[in-house]
Order: C-alpha cells, then sequence, then structure tokens
C-alpha cells in the first residue's frame, strides 16, 4: 500500500564564502602546491625521471629522456605537459622549494646538475618545438 500524504519539506542553506586574498603570483595564501592538478606533468617525472628513469634511457643526461617522451606519447598529452608546467610556474611562489617539495621522492634536479626552473623551461621549450615541427 502506498502513502497519499505527500509532504513538503524545505531547506534553506545560507553559506557565506570568502574568498582567499590573492598574492602577486595569482597564489592564494596558503595554497598547498601539491593539490593543484598536474597530472601530466607528475607522469612526466615519475616515469621519465623516476627510479627506473633508466629503463627509459640508461644516460645521465636530461635531453634524451624528454626525447623519449616526446616520441612515445600522444600530441594532445604533449599539450598537457605544457599546461601543466605553465601553472606549476604560475602557482608557484618559489619555484625551487616548491619543485622540491612535490617531487623530491622521484627527482631531484639539482643531482642532474640543473634547476627545478632550468629543468622546466628545457622540457616546455623542447616539447612546444616537437609539436611545433609536426603542425600541433
Amino acid at each position: 500500500m502506498q502513502n497519499t500524504d505527500s509532504r513538503t519539506v524545505s531547506i534553506h542553506l545560507t553559506m557565506q564564502i570568502k574568498p582567499a586574498p590573492l598574492r602577486a603570483s595569482g597564489n592564494p595564501e596558503g595554497l598547498n602546491m601539491n593539490k593543484i592538478n598536474i597530472n601530466e606533468l607528475n607522469c612526466f617525472i615519475t616515469v621519465y625521471f623516476g627510479q627506473d628513469c633508466d629503463l627509459i634511457d640508461d644516460s645521465p643526461e636530461i635531453e634524451p629522456k624528454i626525447d623519449a617522451y616526446i616520441a612515445d606519447t600522444h600530441f594532445a598529452l604533449q599539450h598537457g605537459l605544457i599546461a601543466d608546467i605553465d601553472l606549476f610556474l604560475e602557482e608557484s611562489d618559489n619555484l625551487e622549494a616548491d619543485f622540491r617539495e612535490r617531487y623530491d621522492s622521484d627527482f631531484a634536479p639539482e643531482l642532474w646538475g640543473t634547476t627545478a626552473g632550468a629543468f622546466l623551461s628545457l622540457v616546455r621549450e623542447k616539447v612546444s618545438k616537437a609539436l611545433q615541427d609536426k603542425g600541433h
């Protein structure tokens, strides 16, 4: 037997959201850099520069690993990597410290004779050029 008594319940919720103040870089105060969504950059660093990077390329050089990424991935992922690098650079207040905090267990640029800024610049430049050369 179905209940034919119909009742309406009305609930009113009020929320006040106060936006966080912005720093000059565009990064809200207290934003944890580990919470930004930069999945393609994460995958790139973990796979091509993580503990098994010698399976990709056994040289101690950075550029052959970037070249392997370019050869192995679809252009859409390469565009995603560039966007992730741009977002990371835009949201970072202290690039070297933020990079170290996020990727310390996978990749330390100083062990490769570079800085986080120079590394990200090189990756962005090589991937952008490859996309341009292929008409993407």
